[in-house]
């Protein structure tokens, strides 16, 4: 669950409000306070990178490319993650039953 509330936050409700934020900005002060709102995502998901980095330092003493690298993966990889959350979610909706994950086909 709480990966699935980070995917949501970081992928869906962070782009969202920065979309948001960049339109009140666009409307209000002019399209370069509209360009500063934008610039708040990519701002917030580096921290965001910089902070799982810090912890993966810390917690297994990974080194710090090493560490930066997996943070900026873990951070790449919550769109893809959205994606798979709602393709299971409208599955789910229409009634689709869970269907194993066959790697390897049968022998014969």
């Amino acid at each position: 669950r709480a990966r699935l509330r980070s995917t949501l936050i970081w992928a869906l409700a962070m782009p969202g409000m920065v979309v948001g934020v960049a339109g009140i900005g666009a409307l209000a002060a002019g399209p370069l306070a509209a360009i500063a709102g934008l610039a708040l995502l990519p701002l917030a998901w580096g921290a965001q990178m910089l902070r799982i980095a810090r912890g993966r330092r810390r917690d297994f003493g990974d080194p710090p490319r090493l560490a930066l690298l997996y943070g900026l993966f873990t951070m790449l990889a919550k769109p893809a993650e959205l994606l798979g959350a709602l393709r299971y979610w409208r599955h789910r909706q229409r009634g689709g039953k869970a269907q194993i994950i066959e790697y390897k086909t049968p022998a014969r």
